[in-house]
């Protein structure tokens, strides 16, 4: 199908010609020959629709120079005062400053420092930060950020007026904004750039490289990557490789032309306090039997009771045989799955072995890559992100603090955990005072500012000093400084909020609560009193308020120990992991009335109504609500949300509040998706043709509680939940899928063959889809 012929002549005669091909165009699209002809010309080049220019850092369109001359200090353009991030210029000469929105009343992505003047004097030394979440101080801020830690070692080196740190770091950066903010701040004449990022780089910086991409030629591109070396996930890290060097060429030619130099952070992860659970792929490879001839399932199917199997081995701390089936898991996904991995790393952690733990992790961490993803991943930076900042930093001559060589040094152990990480990259006060330790000792280095402070009649006399430090080792330094010492109420919120913030973001391997309670007993030690935070989150949650809106957020805004945005007020979930893991912190410090309170709260606010609570919607009783597609979760294609929850899990696990003395009905609406056949319009080339049939199985704390019988049309069943299984209070209500039956290759190619064709996909199997939930008292 050739395309549509260009338009010209009169503007009458133009528009008829537009209307004439738009009409053929439709025409010849309504046939699926016409559709495949049109998708081989976009493929070809010769048939796009007009999108303004993308550019990168650095290329053409992207503002190089232009741009850059226009806030240098020694430019002949005019220059006119822009905003830096968000703080927007005011006044001009000698009275222009840069002011800051007023923070949100749950606070917002950025520092809260209120307002940024150029600098006049060469006094103090001015060192920008900036990076990402881990660089703004998740969790403690603003009471306790990195640049305020790092001002503050600087100043003890150097004099109480040697040094200011302006924090440009937030949450949710991106390359594109981090380069835009360092051009910009070029305004306020730095003297030192310090740049922390690289954990957002898999989430954020190739969205496209995705079977849910919002653009029909993405989804294509990752068809066609499939059959290439590597596959799409080689795609995207050739994408980030291109992005990563065009950013750093674009912040070396900004630091070139002003004279300043860069220290690069390369950030470190959690590797023993945080797990990456994922779905796996289908995969192919089908029936294979086993002990006596008995089938074994399909690739899929073994895999997961290969899992099953790991896991119930942890329990017993079978550290050899979880480690086979780990092997086993491995054997059959290739190394492209995190759960695998994560069943490694606990399993050699469990038989003592730190350092094949800590391999098993990062290999775990890699295999979390963006293109695969079927749940929500966490921002971790991978061992590529790592090696793409050193990198940079060795091309450009940038300094390097290396945090995972100095966390390892630190702690004398290669698998860093809870000790530093609140969470899966986001430091705690040690773990920042050892990260900006390093840090100022290479600014001390780099910056002049121990030849400033050689004058004795600057900075106290403290030359020498500030000398010395610079030309210290970062151990050394680390151990002059004073001691980091955080307000207790300060400590006990971001502990408490690594509880919450981990509920909401961790899908783990192993058991959960343990991780989960470990800091919420760290939040009551650090201070007793963020016992009321701690039930303000129970009583927001039992609330059938929105959180927002409840009196105890409006309590909590109040108080000593304040949650903020980080803490998931507007998450509008019953967050049963939270409770139950503060219910059992509050246990065992001295309030054994905890969980009756709790279960009066969520009775009073949230229990089963007698005409009947829909489990599914809002997705409020969904026990761990990103345990679902992750664009389900977010709508981030170019399709509705699907009214329907499509479990790619084997298990859906729902909240059930009850009293406890009665039985209670179920009224469940439910089916088995087949995938899409591989012969668009024909059934499933299986004896059966398109037919999947199993039991779905019910269960309350462990104990078997009804069956119903599903197949792949939609069909509705009434069940009966016997009261002796149920609990005043919480109940978890677990659905235990059948296994798929198609064949995976088969499968994958009917994925693939959707993409390929432009439409989103699946690539991993969906166990179950549910319509309806409607529980009621019997």
């Amino acid at each position: 199908m050739p395309p549509p012929a260009s338009l010209g002549g009169s503007a009458p005669d133009a528009a008829e010609q537009a209307k004439q091909a738009c009409r053929e165009l439709a025409r010849r699209l309504a046939t699926p020959e016409g559709a495949r002809a049109a998708r081989a010309l976009q493929r070809a080049g010769e048939l796009r629709l007009p999108a303004p220019a993308l550019a990168l850092p650095g290329e053409p369109g992207a503002g190089d120079d232009a741009a850059l001359a226009s806030v240098l200090p020694d430019s002949a353009a005019p220059r006119r005062a822009r905003p830096i991030s968000i703080w927007q210029p005011r006044g001009a000469g000698s009275e222009l400053v840069f002011m800051r929105p007023e923070p949100l009343p749950l606070g917002d992505h950025f520092a809260e420092r209120r307002e940024i003047r150029p600098k006049r004097t060469p006094l103090p030394l001015r060192v920008c930060l900036f990076g990402e979440s881990a660089a703004a101080g998740y969790l403690y801020a603003p009471q306790l950020t990195p640049a305020g830690v790092l001002e503050a070692q600087l100043r003890a080196v150097a004099g109480e007026g040697a040094a200011e740190v302006i924090d440009f770091a937030r949450t949710n950066e991106t390359l594109g904004s981090l380069a835009a903010t360092i051009e910009a701040a070029v305004q306020i004449q730095p003297d030192v750039l310090v740049i922390f990022a690289g954990n957002n780089w898999n989430l954020l910086e190739t969205p496209e490289v995705s079977p849910y991409a919002p653009s029909v030629a993405a989804r294509q591109r990752y068809a066609e990557a499939w059959w290439e070396p590597g596959g799409p996930v080689a795609l995207a890290a050739g994408r980030l490789r291109d992005v990563v060097a065009a950013t750093f060429e674009r912040i070396a030619l900004i630091a070139r032309a002003i004279g300043v130099p860069v220290v690069v952070v390369v950030p470190e992860v959690s590797l023993a306090g945080w797990e990456s659970r994922q779905p796996v792929l289908w995969l192919p490879g089908g029936e294979t039997a086993g002990r006596a001839g008995r089938p074994q399932g399909s690739a899929v199917v073994r895999w997961y009771r290969h899992l099953a199997g790991g896991r119930r081995h942890l329990e017993r701390r079978a550290w050899a045989a979880a480690a086979r089936s780990a092997r086993q898991m491995l054997d059959l996904d290739g190394g492209a799955n995190p759960s695998s991995w994560r069943l490694l790393a606990r399993a050699r952690l469990g038989a003592g072995d730190e350092a094949a733990a800590a391999a098993a992790a990062r290999s775990e961490i890699d295999a979390a890559a963006y293109p695969t993803l079927a749940f929500l991943g966490a921002p971790q930076a991978t061992s590529l992100a790592k090696e793409l900042l050193r990198e940079a930093a060795h091309r450009h001559d940038f300094a390097l603090v290396d945090l995972p060589a100095a966390f390892a040094a630190h702690t004398g152990s290669p698998l860093p955990g809870r000790r530093l990480f609140l969470d899966y990259c986001h430091l705690t006060a040690e773990g920042i005072e050892v990260a900006m330790a390093a840090v100022a000792c290479e600014v001390l280095r780099l910056s002049g500012i121990a030849e400033t402070a050689a004058d004795p009649t600057a900075l106290g006399g403290r030359g020498a000093q500030a000398k010395a430090a610079g030309e210290l080792g970062w151990r050394e330094l680390l151990r002059r400084l004073p001691r980091l010492r955080v307000p207790a109420a300060v400590e006990a919120v971001a502990r408490l909020g690594a509880a919450v913030h981990g509920a909401h973001r961790l899908l783990a391997v192993g058991p959960k609560a343990e991780l989960l309670e470990a800091w919420c007993d760290a939040a009551l030690d650090a201070s007793p009193g963020v016992e009321s935070a701690m039930l303000d989150v129970i009583a927001a949650r039992a609330s059938p308020l929105p959180a927002v809106l409840t009196p105890a957020q409006a309590r909590n805004l109040g108080s000593a120990y304040r949650l903020g945005l980080p803490h998931g007020w507007r998450w509008e979930h019953a967050d049963v992991e939270v409770v139950a893991a503060i219910v059992a912190s509050l246990e065992r410090h001295g309030r054994p009335q905890a969980r009756a309170e709790a279960d009066t709260l969520f009775l009073a606010g949230r229990g089963i109504a007698s005409s009947g609570t829909e489990l599914l919607a809002p997705p409020y009783y969904l026990w761990e609500p990103l345990e679902r597609f992750f664009p389900d979760v977010m709508s981030l294609t170019d399709q509705p949300r699907p009214a329907t929850l499509r479990s790619p899990w084997p298990e859906t696990s729902l909240c059930l509040i009850c009293d406890g003395e009665r039985d209670v009905a179920l009224d469940v609406t439910a089916r088995l998706p087949l995938p899409p056949s591989p012969t668009p319009g024909q059934p499933w080339p299986t004896p059966g043709g398109a037919r999947r049939r199993g039991t779905l199985r019910l269960s309350i704390a462990g104990q078997a509680a009804a069956t119903l019988p599903l197949r792949e049309a939609w069909s509705r069943h009434q069940v009966r939940l016997p009261r002796h299984l149920l609990q005043r209070g919480r109940n978890r209500l677990v659905l235990h899928w059948p296994m798929p039956a198609a064949a995976g290759e088969a499968a994958l190619q009917a994925a693939l063959a959707r993409l390929d064709e432009g439409i989103a996909a699946d690539l991993h199997p969906v166990f179950g889809e549910l319509y309806s939930a409607v529980a009621r008292p019997a």
